[in-house]
């Protein structure tokens, strides 16, 4: 089989690679969408696509690649690319085919003045990791943790090495010419590197090497990890501080490029960042708000971890934005009536936003040309909110907020969802009932509106104006508020027991309970039911690795790979029912909430003098109420400590709490989603549920669930980021097994 690859056309080609898509379960498809070709030329738009490439064989589309602005709420700098939407047919996977697509497209990327190339993979991903290893992308982290949504961001460099070596020994060639024999044999080396290859510390930076060898003459070349800013080049071991003129070497140059090996410790420190400029902020009661250098509001509050409230510059259709990592504009900004005035400009387009600040309310408006359609796209990060909407008066959904379910989560698809037109007021009234946080945000002038991935959405106008507006308040009960209609996959439900009235902290312990007990290899600590009658009760901890098994009442609870290890979602080594990690804060917007992946933390009965640990007590006879205490060990760079566990959920639905009463019943039977909450009930058999309820305010869990993952994330975090005890305290979990009347 011999593919031929070649540009993708959207005018004849786009119905065949949205059903290629469909066939293969990508984008929507992989949560029982479809995606139209109209469709998939809009995502391809709205992402700033630069070249996409289609592999077809005898008519029939088999691959496809793409290097573009925008992937996972990111914005690339102009001279970067995201590759993506880099999927191969199966039953050419085998073949060169994957190799191939990457190499046809180097030189048009060195020829456009490409210097870096990102990508988001998934680290689990046994088939696309090594290629993208291959051809250069790297990550400053050995073992870098996957992000919220499951992936890893590696960085590739070698286009702008590349480029900058052909400027210096061979100026006067065509790239063209000389990447005519680039392959991706010759790019690859050797099979068996890693993704810190070449990757080293050198004065508190973080370095990457490429390596090639050229007619015998051995080069590398050192750039900076955080921008290819290039250090050094060496060639046959004569370190020289710029790129030499060497116009002998140009001929061999890409036939003989190979990675040479280098040894290197291994790495945790973290590639640099994106980095905080200078902010200016008002005081609106007990929220702060506030600008920075980039043009980004957010609105923050005391009682909450994080901002609840993003607002990036605006931007024109068919230019790349998104909030996790906007573009950078460099806008102007002044002080204007209490708020103020940004000017900046895309693509010679003149923009202007006025934040104006009266009350509790934070009103703005984006103000542009009519000849470019504007778009803004604000974004709630309150987690574990209630949602009301409405449209003019009239009550729309009330929701907890759970992307996936509703709102829809098409991230990197999110073009697919079309946007509705905009008819009147629309009202989006978002509650925290915990922290006692209220916001209300409104579109008043917009044309279409978008709700995806957060209840807000993203609005465009092709007049010159958009105008919205944020209201500060505190949660309020909405009972009669007449909003009883929910989206499909949530429904209420009222008359399930309410959480467990047992204190967390005070509840009666028998310490007695553990004997030591080997299992297979592993020394284990076991507790058994005590009762003589009814059905039994064990749980079992392996200290390096977890809970390894809990049943209860006859019942499994936790699903385990014990005693092997497997892969769940983006980690490879997942080897228990319950782990225990720990991360950076929740609220980082590159990373969110980890998976959990190695390394682990260790179980420890009593708090150890350094460091984090966590333990478990039995609270009853039967084995089926615990109390599970993390201590974080106060880590200025991973505050959070967070125990990971995998229920043996039962049925197609599990339960969050309802304010004021009443629970949420979330469908987890088709799409994949994503909910924090502050307690859950979570079926484990016809007539048993899992209760796990948090003892502080500060403590969150999220449930992330798909056809073939379910994982519960418990999130605790040092009572001060300032406390230099030994013990500072992380939280205290209750988890029970107890007789439900409406696990269906």
């Amino acid at each position: 089989m011999s593919a031929q690859i070649r540009d993708y056309n959207p005018s004849t080609d786009a119905d065949a690679v949205s059903e290629f898509y469909n066939r293969n379960h990508y984008g929507p498809a992989r949560d029982a969408g479809v995606l139209s070709g109209r469709q998939l030329n809009l995502v391809l738009a709205e992402r700033g696509v630069h070249i996409f490439l289609i592999a077809e064989d005898r008519g029939r589309v088999v691959g496809t690649i793409g290097y573009l602005r925008v992937s996972g709420r990111r914005v690339t700098r102009d001279d970067e690319l995201f590759a993506g939407m880099f999927v191969i047919d199966p039953g050419y996977r085998a073949g060169f085919l994957a190799g191939r697509l990457f190499t046809t497209s180097f030189g048009r990327l060195l020829e456009d003045g490409i210097a870096t190339l990102r990508v988001e993979v998934n680290p689990a991903n046994v088939k696309a990791l090594p290629l993208y290893v291959r051809v250069g992308f790297r990550s400053a982290e050995e073992r870098p943790q996957p992000d919220q949504d499951g992936y890893i961001e590696l960085i590739s460099h070698m286009p702008g090495v590349v480029s900058r070596l052909l400027r210096e020994l061979a100026a006067d060639v065509p790239l063209t010419d000389v990447f005519s024999t680039f392959s991706w044999r010759t790019m690859a080396g050797g099979r068996n590197r890693t993704i810190s290859h070449g990757v080293t510390v050198h004065d508190g930076e973080v370095l990457v090497e490429y390596d090639f060898t050229v007619r015998g003459d051995a080069i590398r070349v050192r750039v900076r990890m955080q921008d290819g800013a290039p250090v050094d080049t060496t060639i046959n071991d004569v370190v020289t501080p710029s790129f030499p003129s060497f116009p002998e070497l140009v001929e061999g140059l890409v036939e003989g490029l190979v990675e040479r090996p280098v040894e290197s410790p291994p790495l945790s420190t973290r590639a640099a960042t994106r980095g905080r400029h200078t902010r200016r902020e008002v005081a609106v009661g007990d929220y702060s708000v506030e600008v920075d250098a980039d043009g980004t509001m957010s609105v923050r509050h005391p009682s909450y971890a994080g901002p609840v409230y993003r607002d990036a510059l605006a931007s024109v259709e068919g230019r790349p934005s998104a909030w996790r990592r906007p573009a950078s504009h460099a806008p102007l900004i002044t002080e204007h009536r209490g708020g103020w005035l940004l000017a900046w400009q895309v693509d010679e387009v003149r923009l202007q936003k006025e934040i104006s600040i009266a009350d509790r309310t934070v009103t703005t408006v984006v103000r542009g040309l009519p000849s470019r359609t504007l778009a803004a796209e604000p974004w709630s990060s309150i987690r574990g909110a209630t949602v009301r909407t409405f449209v003019d008066e009239s009550p729309q959904y009330r929701a907890p907020n759970v992307p996936g379910l509703w709102p829809r989560d098409l991230v990197d698809f999110e073009a697919a969802l079309d946007a509705e037109a905009h008819a009147g007021r629309r009202r989006i009234l978002i509650d925290e009932p915990v922290s006692g946080l209220g916001l209300g945000f409104e579109w008043h002038d917009a044309e279409f509106v978008r709700v995806e991935g957060q209840p807000l959405g993203r609005a465009t106008s092709s007049s010159s104006l958009i105008r919205y507006s944020l209201t500060l308040g505190i949660a309020s009960p909405h009972e009669s508020d007449g909003v009883d209609r929910h989206p499909d996959g949530v429904a209420r439900v009222d008359g399930v027991p309410s959480s467990p009235a047992l204190s967390v902290r005070d509840a009666d312990v028998d310490s007695r309970v553990w004997v030591a007990e080997p299992r297979g290899r592993f020394e284990a600590i076991v507790a058994r039911s005590s009762s003589s009658s009814g059905p039994s009760g064990e749980i079992v901890v392996v200290a390096d690795r977890g809970v390894v098994c809990w049943t209860a009442f006859g019942h499994g609870v936790l699903t385990s790979p014990f005693p092997t290890s497997r892969t769940l979602g983006p980690i490879d080594d997942w080897a228990a029912g319950l782990w225990v990690t720990t991360q950076s804060a929740r609220e980082d917007l590159e990373r969110g909430v980890g998976w959990g992946g190695s390394p682990r933390v260790g179980y420890s009965a009593t708090p150890p003098e350094r460091g984090p640990s966590w333990s478990i007590d039995v609270l009853d006879d039967a084995v089926a109420a615990l109390r599970l205490t993390l201590r974080s060990g106060a880590s200025p760079t991973d505050p959070e400590i967070v125990a990971h566990l995998t229920p043996k959920v039962w049925g197609s639905t599990v339960f969050i709490p309802a304010h004021p009463t009443g629970w949420w019943a979330l469908d987890r039977s088709q799409r994949r989603w994503s909910c924090f909450a502050r307690a859950a009930r979570i079926p484990v058999a016809d007539d048993r549920v899992l209760v796990i309820v948090a003892s502080g305010v500060d403590d969150e869990l999220l449930i992330r669930s798909s056809a073939d993952t379910f994982l519960v994330s418990l999130i605790s975090r040092a009572e001060s980021a300032h406390d230099e005890s030994a013990h500072a305290a992380g939280g205290s979990w209750h988890l029970s097994v107890e007789t439900s009347e409406v696990a269906r």
